[in-house]
């Protein structure tokens, strides 16, 4: 069988596995090992197969069947969740992750992104013995360098934001020491008006969470885009649990640096009328980042409070204003 119909079998065969995953619902487990298994030894024969091509320089056709069992492998986690460690060995995960997040192929850089990013949300214990020496790898898909400085590269470093978002939730303490150096690059980029809405608001998001573990290290760099944060979470109309947790941090950080509030106060404003009415801990902790504002700022809160926008001026008396 040639290269080409060999690959386009084995992509049919792929494209059966993902439709008997989403028919079999809740007795996937039953199988899960095998499609494991399966998808693993697909992996590792194509990622060989490639590197002989790429040792003869001739023509590789199988990127899409390694792009296509990293999928398979992601959705197969974020369906059996924490039950996935019964099925796969936490070092196999380690390596498959490891050889592929800093891919010369940009789609299947971008594919094994979004695998780290949904193993630390589904199953975080797979990766608990492997951050840091991933650590790294997602950090440099943050910044383009000269050989991928180009619109494909955004798909992964959307990705790898996204990751490193939900590594610094999941992995607080082994991920720590590596939050100051993603904050600073993550804010950089947020500063910078160069960005599509898409990536904005996940970087504000995921800046937001580094925020909520450990606010003094957002907090200085605060004011550098504290206006494009409120503005892209803002625009974000569903509300999930990373959403609530950027925005408890950042109120976090806007604690410790009032004077980035002041500098952004009509944008921060318009954030806090925003903010979910259901989550009393998100409203008091609103309350109390007013309420010290207004005390900084004495009579001069009250003349910029009558000119703010109507809809704005009543939410806040409403919400937040004692």
């Amino acid at each position: 069988m040639c290269d080409i119909s060999k690959t386009s079998f084995i992509l049919l065969g792929l494209e059966c596995t993902d439709s008997i995953i989403a028919s079999l619902d809740q007795n996937v487990s039953k199988y899960a090992k095998s499609f494991f298994e399966k998808n693993l030894k697909i992996i590792n024969s194509s990622t060989e197969e490639r590197k002989i091509h790429t040792d003869k320089k001739t023509q590789y056709y199988k990127p899409q069947i390694i792009i296509r069992c990293i999928e398979l492998f992601s959705t197969l986690i974020e369906r059996l969740n924490n039950d996935s460690l019964q099925y796969i060995d936490p070092e196999q995960c380690f390596y498959l992750l490891h050889g592929h997040l800093e891919d010369q192929d940009f789609t299947i850089r971008q594919n094994s992104l979004s695998l780290a990013y949904q193993i630390a949300k589904s199953c975080p214990s797979l990766l608990n013995n492997s951050v840091h020496n991933l650590a790294e790898s997602l950090i440099r898909n943050l910044e383009p360098t000269q050989n991928n400085a180009d619109d494909s590269f955004e798909s992964c470093r959307h990705n790898a934001v996204l990751a490193i978002g939900e590594f610094a939730i999941t992995y607080r303490e082994n991920f720590q020491k590596y939050l100051p150096h993603c904050a600073g690059i993550i804010s950089q980029i947020l500063a910078s008006n160069r960005i599509y809405r898409g990536i904005g608001q996940t970087l504000s998001v995921t800046i937001g969470q580094i925020a909520l573990v450990e606010p003094d290290i957002v907090a200085p760099i605060l004011g550098s885009f504290l206006k494009n944060f409120c503005l892209n979470v803002v625009a974000i109309r569903v509300h999930d649990d990373s959403t609530r947790q950027a925005s408890m941090g950042i109120l976090q950080a806007m604690l410790k640096n009032l004077q980035a509030v002041s500098d952004n106060l009509l944008h921060v404003c318009n954030f806090l009328v925003h903010l979910e009415r259901e989550s009393q801990e998100l409203n008091n902790l609103a309350r109390q980042v007013l309420s010290e504002f207004i005390d900084l700022a004495g009579k001069n809160w009250y003349a910029f409070y009558e000119n703010l926008p109507m809809h704005i001026k009543q939410t806040l008396k409403e919400r937040f204003i004692q």
